[in-house]
């Protein structure tokens, strides 16, 4: 028995989709933020880090730990 989608169900299914991609991506946007903060050079933070990816890796925090 196959079950037939209205148009209202499928239309549904999109924007329901559409708005769970869009929270998971606000969600996890500061981790990701976060990561690329404490991998980039500390100099650039400082800056304003205008770019959204670490372009510059840094070791300088792992040093500080040790």
């Amino acid at each position: 028995m196959k079950i037939r989608l209205r148009f209202r169900d499928i239309s549904f299914d999109i924007v329901n989709y559409i708005l769970l991609a869009l929270l998971g991506f606000i969600t996890l946007y500061p981790f990701i933020n976060l990561l690329a903060v404490s991998l980039n050079d500390p100099l650039d933070t400082d800056r304003g880090f205008r770019r959204k990816i670490a372009f510059r890796y840094s070791d300088h925090r792992r040093k500080q730990i040790r």
